[in-house]
């Protein structure tokens, strides 16, 4: 086949602004990630006409309607639903929408963005006046069970970011004995690997009965598991992986697996999206069990662009609904805002250029209301922990040249003052 007569999916995809572009059968408008349900998607065979009809088992994609029954037996929905029957059946920490019970996550409405730019515009205004402060830069250069890996890399840029991070856990004295590191959205346990590392060769910590709680909702391969527990030579360590969405954990149920529950300091290098928010529920509602000991979260947050609106903590809803004015609608456009500020500048460009985006803002100003967007959903964040009655910092653990993506956020019990 030329290339003149191949045809692509014209799909317009909302978070990149450029068409799909994949190869299309040729009886298919669109291609089947993109293929929307419905009459208009139509065709005639064997003298009947079919349509595209969503899958009842995940509404996500869509089916021709004479082949729905032998899909619904055969789908991957159906295979990791029965999975997660089995599971849930055996694990007494894994229940289903365990810390978002009654929220189901709202599906958006197509952007407008006639009113998008609107939005923009306003918000724009709207943070100028908060008068927030930058945030202080704190990037810890701490080297402890690191030397090697920073010795032998050429690109310094994820073992810097594991070096900070393990910093403040150092400097805020988190790392001791007895204490069960919960490294959420781990993949292949790795941040979980150095900070182990880390406990072993640092002088003034005593390594002892540490345990290290892994979750993560995939099962990727090459995990760093074993390799934890082969080169580690702390007396009673132990590694424990659960295969869980955060939405669906139970964490105090699952700290009450382990050998030897202790007090509880959740880590993530870069928790994408949504999940940080499910994450500060998940703590929430282990704190409610007497049992828990809860002593720190540090966490790197990234990909706010992936957010869910009614998955946020109701007080961070309430503080972007009062500061600037935003319902669920505008929170999609604050979500893809955020991004703007990762995007970067293609090949050929100046950051003066781009003025042909629907915003007619340039590359350099889209980047600096992406830092805003991102700002304010971070300080909604901090704002309904501290209502909560937490302790929270919000800060840069590395600069800007080492990660886009530098904003860490560290939530504690608050101490009681003396009498």
């Amino acid at each position: 086949m030329s290339s003149e007569t191949i045809r692509r999916c014209p799909f317009v995809m909302p978070n990149k602004g450029r068409a799909c572009g994949v190869q299309l059968r040729s009886d298919t408008p669109f291609c089947y990630n993109h293929m929307p349900g419905g009459e208009s998607f139509s065709k005639v065979k064997n003298g009947k006409t079919i349509t595209r009809v969503p899958c009842p088992l995940d509404p996500s994609h869509t089916v021709w309607s004479d082949k729905l029954a032998r899909h619904t037996k055969t789908c991957n929905a159906l295979k990791k639903r029965q999975e997660f029957e089995r599971n849930q059946r055996e694990f007494p920490w894994l229940v289903e929408n365990f810390n978002v019970q009654d929220e189901p996550a709202l599906s958006n409405k197509p952007m407008d963005y006639a009113e998008f730019a609107q939005f923009i515009q306003r918000f724009d205004r709207q943070f100028t006046s908060l008068e927030l402060p930058p945030l202080e830069t704190n990037q810890i250069d701490y080297k402890h069970g690191l030397e090697d890996r920073l010795s032998e890399l050429s690109n310094k840029k994820h073992v810097t970011q594991q070096s900070s991070l393990i910093g403040h856990l150092a400097h805020e004295k988190l790392l001791g004995e007895n204490a069960v590191y919960v490294e959420f959205g781990c993949g292949r346990g790795e941040f979980s690997r150095y900070l182990l590392s880390a406990l072993e060769a640092d002088p003034e910590v005593v390594a002892k009965n540490d345990q290290f709680l892994l979750i993560d909702r995939q099962s990727p391969r090459m995990k760093f598991d074993m390799k934890m527990k082969n080169e580690s030579h702390v007396a009673g360590l132990e590694v424990t992986r659960f295969k869980s969405d955060i939405k669906d954990l139970d964490l105090a149920a699952a700290v009450k697996q382990l050998p030897s529950p202790g007090k509880v300091v959740g880590i993530s290098k870069h928790l994408c999206g949504t999940a940080t928010d499910l994450t500060l529920r998940c703590l929430i509602n282990a704190v409610r069990d007497d049992k828990f000991q809860f002593g720190a979260f540090l966490v790197a947050m990234c990909c706010r662009h992936a957010c869910k609106y009614n998955w946020l903590l109701p007080e961070s809803r309430e503080y972007l609904q009062e500061k600037f004015g935003i319902n669920a609608q505008e929170f999609l456009y604050l979500s893809k805002m955020a991004c703007w500020t990762t995007n970067g500048v293609r090949p050929g460009l100046s950051s003066s250029d781009g003025q042909d985006h629907f915003s007619k803002l340039n590359l350099q100003e889209r980047t600096r209301i992406g830092y805003q967007a991102r700002r304010a959903i971070d300080e909604s964040r901090v704002h309904a922990m501290r209502q909560r009655g937490y302790s929270v910092a919000l800060f840069n653990y590395v600069t800007s040249d080492v990660s886009i993506e530098n904003s860490c956020m560290l939530v504690r019990p608050l101490v009681p003052e003396p009498q």
